[in-house]
């Protein structure tokens, strides 16, 4: 319940307030390439519970 209060928090969060070095560095993460994660990629590749 803490988790999904949590992740709630986070996925509500629209309005972002940066400076412009802090803006730049944002931009820089968003624009970086994906490193591979096979933890990520097993996650992915998992077929959705509502599908089962």
């Amino acid at each position: 319940m803490a988790c999904q209060a949590a992740e709630n928090v986070i996925l509500d969060r629209r309005v972002f307030n940066f400076n412009d070095e802090q803006y730049a560095e944002f931009i820089d993460m968003l624009d970086a390439p994906v490193a591979d994660d096979p933890i990520i990629e097993k996650l992915l590749a998992r077929k959705p519970q509502w599908d089962m």
